[in-house]
């Protein structure tokens, strides 16, 4: 019996004994951050939602648009102002086009070519030390999906839910991980078919 509840006995798949049913990545979010595309006959990807982008940007317009406003009162009546407001501005530049970045990382399952990745770069042209970001679909065993509880900052919480991929060996890659339970599966669902792997669905 797994620590969250899950007894993966159940599965019938001596791969799922061997497989961690704990989350692969800690935290996540609240809303839903991605959804499966098929960009081509033999191609489907995960892409950044609009909500996601907003989220992000909302970070980016308040480090300029917040940074830039204090640095130019700073500047024509209190330096001080310009001393505090130039480096909050930057932090939250910084922050939301790290998100924007992440977010919008590209994860793709690409049937002709043989490989899931996660990165920007060719699948062929990751550093060693970038290769856990990509696999080849036929090691891909089956599609996991675990629900995590995140606490918020106001004394709540939230779950969040993961989507990973069982490779042949019970090890796993994260690829996404947000809070619409109703998209993560319909997503999963749809992975599952373009793999021909099984779904196993420990969210409860």
């Amino acid at each position: 019996m797994s620590r969250h509840g899950f007894d993966p006995t159940t599965i019938g798949d001596p791969i799922a004994t061997r497989t961690e049913w704990k989350p692969a990545a800690s935290g996540g979010s609240n809303f839903g951050t991605h959804r499966l595309r098929a960009t081509g006959t033999d191609r489907m990807e995960f892409r950044a939602s609009g909500g996601a982008k907003l989220f992000a940007l909302v970070f980016v317009f308040a480090g300029v648009v917040g940074g830039g406003l204090f640095t130019t009162i700073g500047l024509l009546e209190d330096p001080g102002l310009a001393y505090f407001g130039l480096p909050i501005g930057l932090l939250f530049t910084g922050v939301g086009t790290w998100l924007l970045r992440r977010m919008t990382t590209p994860r793709v399952f690409d049937a002709g070519r043989g490989y899931y990745w996660r990165s920007r770069q060719d699948p062929q042209a990751l550093a060693p030390s970038e290769l856990d970001q990509r696999c080849s679909l036929d090691e891909i065993h089956a599609v996991q999906l675990l629900a995590e509880h995140c606490s918020s900052s106001n004394g709540g919480g939230y779950f969040s839910y993961e989507l990973n991929l069982v490779l042949k060996d019970a090890s796993r890659r994260n690829v996404i991980d947000h809070g619409h339970l109703g998209d993560i599966r319909r997503d999963a669902s749809a992975l599952a078919a373009f793999l021909g792997v099984p779904v196993w669905d420990a969210t409860g």
